[in-house]
């Protein structure tokens, strides 16, 4: 019994009666029985003598499972050398998977042949990500329990991954531009925190899914002099902020104006009146975290620096990103004056997210808020992990001339605000702007039950594409 003829008996359909040659095709693929973006349909296009015969299967859309199997209706004289190519498309008729054979339709006219499908690659937007770090990436999960730091110039994550580049302990770590660790998956448990410490951008790339219950701190504490990824230094005192956006420093002869927030999405609060410069999407895929504030004017004692800015994270998986824990990429707040302004509050950091499918839960938060100025003698708070703004450091009692500092931007006030003094004896620092967060998904929807901060369709939050392109 011929092939046809097995499969029937088999089926015992009607359909199968052919009165015309055919090709017989089973699809198969190892990688496509994942929940994220299911495939729904085939479009088959086979070509036997220059001639395209396209179908679609099934005729209507559902979530297929593999291997599957249909057949190809060639014309009653066609004979020859054959190939066959299918796109897989998922229920929003994107191309997720495709596949290519070629075949013999012989004599009898009858052929059967197999189709191996591979899902797409990705177009990431991040620079320093290249298709090598998905083909030679770590092979084992990370499980993140308690307390842990990783260091974007070492590749070290404490009690799991030694320092250097390369594959240690199962985990990739290739370097370049950014502190690039790849591995197979990633799970931070409820309660367990994961701190980002290191001046290179945090990029934490998996060839499967992510499972973030716990929180992320980019904040690394907002300690004098040290690093946050992807992050600028405050301004000392008189000296403008670090990074493209840094607050102005105050330098107004001899009053003690407080010092500018920094800036990143949002515009950063000004003291002196000198116009600051908001970052865009754009800026994510370079990479860039959130300025920092300017410092206060010296005076004899003054010590107003400027916050740092915010940290930037780049979260990258070929599966899902399910959140329902905390990110925090805000600013720190500015130092406070002294007999001298009070630092501005560094601008909020970058949150760039990519992946199939991205699920954040009502527990979710997603905060990229800049940091308070700093006040008299208390520095300005760092950027919440809420929409709640973060409140300036407080005044002196005595010289009466001291004031407050300036707020940061958070939710739905994107710019952070000047002090309530901003020049004259002990002026406060004003408040850093908030930072950019990026969804790019396939269908450019994410499942945002959560908290977005700054809000998700305010210019500074926003929802993308993941754009797809086949494999080599």
């Amino acid at each position: 019994m011929t092939r046809h003829g097995a499969l029937c008996a088999l089926l015992s359909l009607a359909a199968c009666r052919w009165p015309a040659p055919y090709v017989s095709v089973e699809v198969h693929g190892v990688d496509l029985q994942a929940t994220e973006s299911p495939i729904a349909k085939l479009k088959v296009t086979a070509t036997l003598a220059g001639v395209a015969h396209t179908i679609t299967v099934p005729g209507t859309p559902r979530p297929l499972t593999f291997p599957t199997s249909f057949t190809i209706e060639f014309p009653a004289d066609a004979r020859g050398d054959f190939d066959v190519q299918i796109d897989a498309l998922d229920l929003t008729d994107r191309v997720v998977a495709d596949g290519h054979t070629t075949g013999v339709l012989g004599g009898n006219g009858e052929s059967f042949v197999v189709v191996e499908l591979a899902r797409w690659q990705f177009v990431w937007t991040g620079k320093a990500v290249k298709l090598a770090d998905f083909t030679s990436s770590g092979t084992m999960p990370i499980t993140i329990s308690g307390e842990t730091t990783l260091n974007t110039d070492t590749g070290a994550i404490d009690g799991i991954r030694g320092a250097g580049p390369g594959v240690i302990d199962g985990i990739g770590f290739p370097g370049a531009d950014a502190g690039i660790w790849t591995f197979s998956g990633l799970t931070v448990q409820p309660g367990s925190t994961l701190h980002l410490t290191g001046a290179r951008p945090a990029v934490l790339l998996s060839t499967g899914s992510m499972q973030l219950d716990g929180l992320i701190d980019g904040l690394n504490g907002c300690k004098p002099n040290t690093p946050a990824p992807g992050a600028f230094f405050g301004g000392e005192p008189g000296q403008q902020g670090g990074g493209p956006a840094g607050g102005g420093g105050s330098v107004l002869n001899d009053q003690s104006a407080g010092g500018e927030g920094g800036s990143c999405g949002g515009v950063g609060g000004m003291n002196a009146g000198s116009p600051q410069i908001s970052l865009n999407e754009k800026d994510l895929g370079q990479y860039l975290g959130g300025s920092g504030g300017g410092g206060g004017f010296p005076n004899s004692t003054g010590t107003g620096t400027g916050g740092r800015g915010g940290a930037f994270l780049h979260l990258l998986a070929l599966g899902s990103i399910t959140i329902n824990g905390v990110i925090n990429v805000g600013g720190c707040g500015g130092s406070p004056g002294g007999d001298g302004g009070g630092g501005g509050g560094g601008g909020g950091g970058g949150l760039l997210i990519e992946a199939p499918t991205v699920t954040l839960s009502r527990s979710s938060v997603l905060a990229a808020n800049g940091g308070g100025g700093g006040g008299g003698v208390e520095a300005g708070e760092s950027g919440k992990p809420s929409d709640q703004v973060a409140q300036g450091g407080d005044q002196t009692v005595v010289p009466v001339s001291s004031r407050k500092g300036g707020f940061g931007g958070a939710g739905g006030l994107p710019n952070g605000n000047r002090s309530e003094a901003h020049s004259g004896f002990e002026a406060g620092g004003a408040g850093g702007g908030v930072g950019l967060i990026r969804f790019n998904t396939i269908n450019a929807d994410v499942a945002a039950n959560g908290m977005i901060s700054p809000s998700l369709g305010s210019g500074l939050a926003n929802r993308g594409v993941l754009v797809a392109y086949p494999r080599p």
